[in-house]
């Protein structure tokens, strides 16, 4: 993560850890990593805007993928990592 700061806001850069094919890092990715960093992105809100792009690691709607049912709770498309990008 690279945050850099303006004038009037903060950009990050992010690369989100992926939760891996077994979904084996999908409770990193949902109970600290989404947590975390919602955290922080909160804090910096407190002083100016932020803007953050980066790879996030996931489809966040059906319309960001070609086959979204056939992707269903795959990695990069789970229920826990939409509710992540939600917040």
């Amino acid at each position: 993560m690279i945050t850099a700061e303006f004038e009037s806001f903060y950009i990050v850069n992010v690369y989100t850890p992926n939760a891996k094919p077994d979904l084996s890092r999908l409770p990193l990715r949902h109970k600290q990593w989404d947590p975390a960093f919602l955290e922080f992105v909160k804090q910096l809100e407190k002083q100016k805007p932020v803007i953050f792009t980066g790879d996030l690691n996931v489809a966040h709607t059906p319309d960001d993928l070609a086959n979204p049912k056939a992707n269903e709770g795959d990695h990069g498309y789970t229920i826990e990592e939409r509710q992540g990008i939600d917040r």
